[in-house]
């Protein structure tokens, strides 16, 4: 408070702030976990498949693209002088991701598991630089694939807490898939989401534990719900409430 205008601000702290990811992004920032020029290869070597963006990222930006999503690792690919940016995917999760959003991808990778080395043996390979993510999280990324497959389903009617307690939730604007929704969720660190079912029209709602909704913005939602009181994980759920079904 010994500073000019110190009277104007409000401090709040991240809880959940990763020194180790933190570093890890100022790293790969600086170029230092380049891996070497070709395509990534897991230890089998295997390459990935790839999702290009549409803007164009510098490594910086590409790698906390990279880092944020939990992907892997990513490539930057140089044509004519103009770098683009390839997120990395494991064999298989690109089925879960929405596309829309990237200009190009690349569907022969069957890599699995974090990046090991990389490949010059092919196609257009002086085109590209591999990074490697050294914080990709493997457990993370089986969870993610665990909720797209729906075996993380809770049952039929509204998330509760331990008490009993629902959530607040937000009703995503785009019509999601139960796959989406996930990937919407832990990308987040979200405690869940519901799938809500009007008229046969499936639709995304994400769960905040109590008065997180007030650091959201809900200009890209459809709608909010704002009489939960639950905290913490989710633990059931509620069917004696109006349209749990």
């Amino acid at each position: 408070n010994d500073i000019t205008n110190h009277q104007d601000y409000t401090c709040y702290k991240n809880l959940q702030y990763n020194s180790v990811l933190s570093a890890e992004i100022k790293t790969l920032k600086a170029g230092s976990l380049k891996i070497g020029d070709g395509f990534c290869a897991d230890s089998t070597g295997s390459i990935y498949d790839g999702a290009t963006t549409s803007q164009t990222l510098t490594v910086a930006e590409c790698a906390t693209e990279a880092v944020s999503r939990g992907l892997p690792g990513f490539e930057m690919r140089d044509q004519s002088g103009a770098p683009t940016c390839v997120l990395l995917f494991e064999d298989g999760d690109k089925d879960f991701v929405d596309f829309s959003h990237f200009k190009a991808t690349r569907d022969q990778g069957h890599a699995t598991g974090g990046v090991h080395s990389t490949r010059n043996d092919i196609t257009n390979h002086q085109d590209y630089t591999c990074y490697k993510n050294l914080q990709y999280n493997s457990v993370l990324s089986a969870e993610i694939k665990t909720l797209k497959a729906g075996s993380l389903k809770i049952g039929d009617g509204f998330c509760a807490d331990s008490t009993g307690s629902i959530y607040d939730g937000a009703t995503t604007s785009q019509t999601l898939t139960v796959a989406e929704c996930a990937t919407e969720a832990v990308s987040r660190g979200l405690p869940g989401f519901e799938m809500r079912d009007q008229s046969g029209a499936p639709t995304c709602v994400l769960l905040f534990e109590d008065g997180d909704k007030d650091f959201v913005d809900f200009s890209h939602f459809k709608a909010t719900r704002d009489q939960g009181h639950a905290t913490g994980g989710v633990h059931s759920t509620r069917n004696d409430i109006t349209n749990h079904q």
